[in-house]
Parts: structure tokens; sequence; C-alpha cells
């Protein structure tokens, strides 16, 4: 639901182009191994050039880059904003595990190269996730910059400094608010 008093800041995808292409080139070379494998091998395969390894690395160059373009391309063709301010919180779409966190419940927003969003409850967020692949994205950010809700300042349209500051304004702002205070 959208409401009128939302700031909705872009996700930016110029910054997922270089990715996307690499992932492009490297499925395209999987696959030429795939089909050129018995080329690409000597007649008398060694242990480098055997044509069966040529076609595991094919394989694997495949599935890992095929796997890795996916949620890229995703990003790049959504229309959702990459994150949401409103009066009840922050839903950050920008990463692979879009999260809603309430005013209430951030304790503060830390800058480093990234904006940590620390929480009262940082458990939960990785709790809420089924999915275990997203689940273990969102307990390597927890165990690395000790919160599972990270923003990344290539992912968004906004600069960086400007989008700390207005998330701090907003934090201050609807923290103050008696309604937001639910704990």
């Amino acid at each position: 639901m959208k409401q009128t008093n939302q700031i909705e800041i872009p996700v930016n995808k110029k910054s997922a182009l270089v990715p996307l292409l690499i992932y492009i080139v490297m499925v395209g070379i999987g696959v030429f191994f795939i089909v050129n494998h018995s080329m690409l091998g000597s007649p008398t395969p060694t242990r480098h050039d055997n044509p069966l390894w040529i076609l595991i690395a094919g394989i694997i160059a495949v599935l890992f880059f095929g796997c890795a373009l996916l949620p890229l391309l995703r990003r790049i063709l959504s229309k959702r904003a990459g994150l949401i301010i409103n009066r009840e919180g922050i839903i950050e779409n920008s990463t692979g595990v879009p999260i809603s966190v309430l005013w209430s419940d951030i304790q503060e927003i830390e800058k480093r190269n990234c904006l940590v969003v620390m929480t009262k409850n940082p458990q939960s967020y990785i709790d809420r996730v089924t999915n275990p692949y997203k689940k273990d994205v969102m307990v390597g950010k927890f165990q690395t910059f000790g919160s599972p809700i990270i923003i990344f300042a290539d992912d968004l349209q906004m600069n960086f400094d400007d989008l700390h500051n207005l998330l701090l304004e907003k934090l201050k702002e609807y923290q103050e608010r008696p309604e937001n205070n639910f704990s």
C-alpha cells in the first residue's frame, strides 16, 4: 500500500550493469566449453586438457554464473523502490532479501562503508526468512556487521551521506512520536 507521506528511493540499476555483463560472458564461456569440450581437449589428453575437465568446468560456470545472474536480472527488471521510508519504518528492497523494519525496533543507524541498521532483536529478522540461501546471506551480514539489515550506498540512487542524514532525521522524528513506540 502506497502512503502519501512516504519517500521512495529507486534502485541504482546502473551499478548492476557491469556484474550483469560479466555474468553473461561467463555463462557464454561455460556454454562454449560444454558445446566444444571435445575440440578444446588435446588428442592425447593430460590431466589439464582432458575434455571431461573442460566439460565439467563449463557446467560449473553455467550453474554458478547462471544462478548469480537470475537475482541480478530480477533486480534490474524490478519496478519496486529500493528503499521506502514511511511513518512506520523502512522497507529495504535493494538487496536480495527485502525486509521491513519498524522505527521502534531501530536502535541506531551506523555509517561505515554501508549503512548498518542496528535493531533490538536482529535474530527475529533472520528468523522471518524462509529461503535457506537468503537466510545464510542474512546470517553472514549479521556475523560481519552485527546486524542482518545492511544498506549499501551503490544499490540506491541517492548520495550516501544524504541517505544517512535522511534516515537519522526520520529515525529521530518518528521515534519521538508516541504512536510509534510499541515496546
